[in-house]
């Protein structure tokens, strides 16, 4: 379905062909006329399916102009996601005159926020941001038609649901609620049976998320250091632009600075940065003043940059949907990209496996036979095998980590004093935004073949989870209530 053949305003028309847009995506085409009739909505609907135009456009049809109080507010769980669908806003209602809107996000200057809550129409911001207001008691929602949860599972996950609470019971009985989650577990049921009335279901099928046109490939590190194998990558192959994904928030800095020694340039994003190195990183990275971003799941999501040609994963995700995720950074908007995941241990192995029926899609192995990458000697005997780690230096005496136990990846450090090398490994420290490690291994056959040469520097940053992402102080990169019965835009 094209646009211009929804009943929308010729502005919001005219600001939809500005940016290129003239073809509804499918959850756009099935949510859009739903939204249209006020009825509340549960979106099951992935990243980079559309499903933030798919409730905005509606709002923007419907709104007020020339008033000021809010008239509908979106919550998100993450001050990246805000920001995108805030600017997202802006781009639609570039025509229409006497609309406002505000993103209300921790990190940022809460006096300039209440400001600009006075004259603001729509509201965009993270759980805890939205709560500190309404206890101030300088936002107003008792005029409110459109309440938006994007990525409901994601603000459950993160422990959101007390602020989701608080936000429908000072809103008006009568309003739109329209739920937007990639999972439908029982969190999320619970909130839409407690806050939707009548609810229309709407799904995109995951065949149509699959990434048809992402080609996926694993790098076997079984018998080579993760770190030698991401250096290679930008070596070998010179992705014009690309995120590296990690599991945890010390890992990305410690990526980073691999990078930058290795004359690779990135900026790294991750809930440690302050607002303004975050923002500062994402434009760096927009601009391709930058090429490389090293992230973790959760300060990622929002992440909408053209032109992403490859998505790295040094670690695998635990969960399934944070995969789908990740890839779907690249081969925006109908064009191509591809996808490499550094694999190392046994049970990434299976992981791998499983993704590959989770979405019905082989990976391929990549032939990096020509890159001639050095050999690893794994030993073998007692204690456990551990891969994909940062080796760092240990002090004082003891053992070698549980006698005989294998390591594999990591970047390497010393050991003083004859002590042991510590690692953060793929099976202890890792999480996709709390969850941590693998499963799985398996032998893969198919291969693509790879070669090339090339480069860019980078990174910085501590490890301490805040609510909300908020940032921690960050070194110079160089390198980065109305009951009601049960029951997708980016």
């Amino acid at each position: 379905m094209n646009f211009n053949e929804i009943n929308l305003k010729p502005q919001i028309q005219k600001a939809l062909a500005r940016h290129n847009l003239t073809v509804a995506t499918e959850i756009q085409e099935k949510t859009i006329p739903v939204a249209l009739e006020n009825k509340d909505i549960i979106g099951k609907s992935q990243t980079g399916t559309g499903k933030t135009a798919a409730f905005l456009l509606p709002i923007l049809e419907r709104i007020t102009p020339n008033v000021n109080f809010v008239q509908a507010i979106i919550v998100t769980p993450t001050r990246e996601l805000s920001l995108q669908v805030l600017d997202k806003v802006r781009d639609l209602s570039m025509y229409l005159e006497g609309i406002t809107s505000t993103g209300v996000t921790g990190g940022a200057n809460i006096a300039r926020q209440i400001q600009a809550l006075k004259r603001t129409n729509i509201v965009v911001g993270t759980p805890g941001r939205i709560t500190d207001l309404l206890n101030r008691k300088v936002l107003k929602l008792d005029q409110v038609r459109t309440v938006v949860l994007d990525e409901a599972d994601e603000m459950l996950k993160m422990g959101f649901k007390q602020d989701i609470d608080n936000l429908f019971s000072v809103v008006p009985n009568e309003h739109q609620t329209l739920l937007f989650s990639a999972t439908m577990n029982k969190q999320v049921i619970e909130i839409a049976n407690k806050y939707l009335k009548d609810p229309v279901e709407i799904s995109v099928e995951r065949t149509a998320l699959s990434g048809a046109n992402i080609k996926q490939y694993f790098i076997d590190t079984k018998t080579h250091n993760k770190e030698d194998a991401l250096v290679a990558i930008y070596n070998k192959i010179k992705p014009e632009l690309s995120i590296i994904f990690a599991n945890t928030k010390s890992q990305t800095e410690e990526i980073s600075n691999l990078l930058y020694k290795n004359g690779v340039r990135s900026f790294v994003i991750n809930g440690d940065k302050r607002q303004s190195e975050r923002n500062r990183a994402l434009k760096a990275f927009k601009t391709s003043a930058t090429k490389v971003l090293v992230a973790t799941d959760v300060a990622a999501r929002g992440i909408d940059v053209p032109g992403i040609d490859y998505v790295i994963n040094y670690d695998l995700p635990h969960d399934h949907e944070y995969y789908i995720h990740r890839i779907g950074r690249t081969a925006r908007a109908g064009s191509n990209g591809n996808s490499i995941s550094l694999v190392g241990n046994r049970n990434n192995f299976f992981h791998l496996k499983d993704l590959e029926k989770y979405q019905n899609k082989e990976i391929e192995k990549m032939d990096i036979e020509s890159w001639e990458l050095p050999i690893v000697e794994r030993r073998s005997g007692g204690g456990s095998s551990r891969s994909g780690g940062f080796r760092g230096s240990s002090n004082g005496g003891g053992s070698s980590n549980g006698g005989g136990s294998s390591r594999s990846g990591g970047f390497r450090g010393s050991s003083n004093g004859g002590g042991s090398s510590r690692s953060f490994s793929d099976s202890s420290r890792s999480s996709g935004p709390r969850k941590d490690g693998f499963s799985g291994e398996r032998s893969f056959t198919k291969s693509a073949d790879f070669g090339a040469s090339g480069f860019d520097k980078g990174g910085a940053g501590k490890d301490r989870r805040k609510r909300d992402f908020g940032a921690g102080k960050a070194k110079k990169s160089f390198g980065s209530s109305k009951s009601k019965s049960k029951s997708n835009w980016n």
